[in-house]
Order: C-alpha cells, then sequence, then structure tokens
C-alpha cells in the first residue's frame, strides 16, 4: 500500500508519512518471509501484494485524505487480525516468542491507525470516508478468508 502511494502521490508530508510506515512494513513482512514456508503461504499472495499497491495508488492518486483515511481503515481491519491471533496463541499457551512478536507488530500498526487518524481528524469522521472505510474494511476482510481457502 505504501508503495503505490509513493508511485503518485508528491504531497511531502504523505510521502514521509508513507516512507516511515513502509520502513516498519517491510520489516514485518521479512520476518514472515523468514518464518513461513511456502507451503504456509497463500497461493494468493502475489494477487495481495499487486492488491495492496493498487489501493495505496488509488489512494495516493486521490490526495491526503483519502491516503490516511484508508491507512486507518487497513490498520484498524490489521490491529483486529492480529488480536484475534494473539487470543489463539495465548490460550493455546504455544510459540510464546512468537506471540512477543505479534504482539510488538500489532502496537506498530496500531501506532500506524493512530498516525493516520491524527492527520485527518475532521475528514475522518466525514460520511465519505465512512464508506470508504467500510469497502477497505470488508476488502481486507474477504482477502483472509480467500488466503485461508487458497
Amino acid at each position: 500500500m505504501y508503495r503505490g502511494i509513493m508511485a503518485v502521490n508528491r504531497d511531502p508530508r504523505v510521502r514521509a508519512f508513507a516512507l516511515e510506515h513502509l520502513a516498519q512494513e517491510l520489516k514485518h513482512l521479512a520476518f514472515f518471509d523468514d518464518w513461513l514456508t511456502s507451503r504456509d503461504t497463500s497461493a494468493l499472495l502475489p494477487l495481495w501484494r499487486l492488491s495492496g499497491w493498487a489501493l495505496g495508488l488509488l489512494a495516493g492518486l486521490a490526495g491526503p485524505r483519502a491516503v490516511f483515511t484508508t491507512v486507518d481503515a487497513v490498520e484498524e481491519f490489521v490491529v483486529e487480525h492480529y488480536g484475534q491471533q494473539l487470543t489463539r496463541l495465548g490460550e493455546s499457551g504455544q510459540w510464546p516468542e512468537l506471540y512477543q512478536v505479534l504482539w510488538r507488530f500489532c502496537a506498530d500498526e496500531d501506532r500506524h491507525r493512530w498516525d493516520a487518524l491524527q492527520r485527518h481528524p475532521a475528514w475522518g469522521r466525514s460520511g465519505i470516508a465512512a464508506a470508504w472505510s467500510r469497502v477497505v474494511g470488508a476488502g481486507s476482510k474477504a482477502a483472509v478468508w480467500l488466503a485461508r481457502a487458497f
């Protein structure tokens, strides 16, 4: 998503925001790329990466408010998704090291969300933003469902 934003948006504030968050996202991706085998990943992973880039591109073209609203919506979903995984791991007592890593990643994603929210507080609750957030959230949920299936 952040690379898609960077591809089209020239606003220095947006670019600084995207670069900062991209750096953390790349660390998260590197962890999962190292930890998971190809058997453990979805066959649709290339499609998800393209979809994330396209979502960032669309938001970047629409401007700063759309960028921050999109990041807020995506990260809200991601934090919820991490929370579900953390609950399962916590209840099972398995992989305490993984639990700690996921907890840190979840905290990073929550900071990304709050950073985006702070950059668009007035517009962030408009009808258009709320509708867009629902679309992005639904798309994120559908992507997870499909990833589990394939």
